[in-house]
């Protein structure tokens, strides 16, 4: 990868934390944009499904463990999933 390309990937993922974490506007969520179009291969969810986790390992202390049924319907479509 051309410096240059990896200095887009590094702020494109950069600018995804942020939004994940606090949110863009203006110039910020424009560049995040450019550089989504610039990098379509780039996960653009991934900051947000790592921040989402981190929130969830933080609270899990308080969450009730799921029906064992639904545990079980979840597992089966996790493992169709993927087949």
């Amino acid at each position: 990868m051309s410096p240059a390309r990896e200095h887009q990937r590094r702020r494109l993922l950069s600018l995804l934390a942020e939004r994940a974490v606090f949110g863009l506007e203006g110039r910020r969520q424009s560049e995040l944009t450019n550089l989504m179009a610039a990098l379509p291969d780039l996960d653009a969810q991934c900051m947000d499904r790592a921040a989402a986790a981190v929130v969830l390992a933080g609270s899990a202390s308080g969450l009730e463990p799921l029906p064992p049924r639904l545990r079980s319907a979840i597992r089966r479509t996790a493992s169709e999933y993927q087949s």
